[in-house]
């Protein structure tokens, strides 16, 4: 599993984390979680900060239902 991937993971299970517990929630498998932040970025997922301090939350689209017939 990718750094990234893990990172990705903690997102979902632990919205509005602080970059500080996410740094040693994941500590040692993600060196550099603002990195690997910006790798899901290019990746296409969509994560956003607010507040102060500044929390950090992954924006997943909502699933679509396809009826097929």
């Amino acid at each position: 599993m990718s750094q990234a991937d893990r990172l990705l993971r903690w997102l979902r299970a632990h919205p509005d984390s602080t970059i500080l517990e996410i740094t040693y929630g994941l500590h040692p498998f993600v060196s550099n979680p603002r990195a690997r932040m910006s790798d899901l970025r290019e990746q296409g997922h969509r994560i956003v900060w607010e507040g102060r301090p500044a929390r950090f939350r992954l924006i997943e689209a909502p699933v679509q239902m396809v009826a097929f017939g």
